[in-house]
């Protein structure tokens, strides 16, 4: 005896079957937060994972494997993960939005969910401060560039101040049409490493040294240099800050460090770790799609 041919009621019955599934399954994750956010209640865990929701996503997309679209796998789980914040306590997001230049929102929106509380900043620099003062959970801003009138980073070189804990967006070719098209989340918590992860290494130096001193710095203690950022002209006898990305998830306990500070010795007084991220995965297209039948769709 043969199958019977399937029917478009059929097959959409069974759709409808797997959607009550996804939200069974939906509805015992958010079991499952609630349980977890009474543990972190009790021994004050923190409620962002960056660097475990970053593992995860790589998972899934590898498991997506290009059969669904990874953009599209990049947007459920960041709702799904934001919800999972919310339910855990009050969570907001400051994003840098300065009039006439390029704007975090949609940035933040992505990242953190459409249903998150986005709050408006005039600039990197006060968002930073939002989320010192705990105005914020988390503060969005652009990727530094060389030379900002005043850029968010140098502060961030002291103790108990904000640190990078995530870069955005989640998964490369995710950017947004418009504003910033690449940026950092900073947040009041020690970075965790995912696997695959850069740090971003602070300094201040006396006036004149070369960049290429500093890279030959870097090179001598055994670093991966990626890009580096300077600020101050060193004028008078200021001192310049420089800010290097490098391969690799350091402490500031590493011994890295303490070789880095070797290398370059009396011309860099001050060096400091002020955060890492995970590096984003690439979201694979989908199959290529064709024509859809006439009346196509669940």
């Amino acid at each position: 005896m043969t199958d019977p041919e399937p029917t478009l009621a059929g097959l959409r019955g069974e759709i409808d079957r797997l959607d009550d599934a996804l939200v069974d399954l939906l509805l015992g994750r958010a079991k499952l937060v609630r349980a977890i956010g009474a543990l972190k209640g009790a021994d004050g865990g923190p409620v962002l994972r960056p660097g475990r929701e970053a593992e995860i996503l790589r998972r899934l997309l590898a498991r997506a494997d290009g059969d669904l679209d990874g953009a599209a796998v990049v947007r459920i789980f960041r709702e799904i993960v934001s919800a999972a914040v919310r339910q855990q306590g009050i969570f907001s997001v400051a994003a840098s939005m300065p009039d006439g230049g390029p704007s975090c929102w949609a940035l933040a929106r992505d990242q953190y969910g459409a249903a998150t509380s986005i709050v408006p900043m005039a600039g990197p620099a006060q968002v930073a401060a939002a989320v010192a003062d705990g105005t914020v959970s988390v503060g969005i801003v652009p990727t530094p560039m060389n030379e900002e009138a005043q850029p968010w980073w140098p502060p961030l070189m002291a103790e108990g101040t904000p640190r990078v804990v995530a870069r955005l967006p989640a998964a490369l070719g995710l950017a947004p049409a418009d504003g910033c098209t690449e940026g950092l989340a900073l947040a009041l918590m020690t970075p965790e490493p995912s696997g695959d992860d850069r740090t971003l290494v602070a300094l201040e130096t006396e006036s004149g040294l070369a960049r290429s001193r500093i890279r030959d710095g870097f090179d001598a203690a055994g670093f991966t240099v990626r890009a580096t950022w300077s600020h101050g002209a060193g004028e008078g006898g200021l001192p310049v800050c420089h800010l290097t990305e490098v391969d690799g998830f350091f402490t500031p306990e590493n011994p890295a460090l303490a070789a880095l500070a070797e290398a370059l010795g009396e011309a860099a007084p001050r060096i400091a770790v002020i955060g890492a991220f995970a590096v984003p995965p690439r979201a694979a297209p989908g199959p290529p799609s064709g024509a859809p039948p006439p009346g196509g769709g669940p």
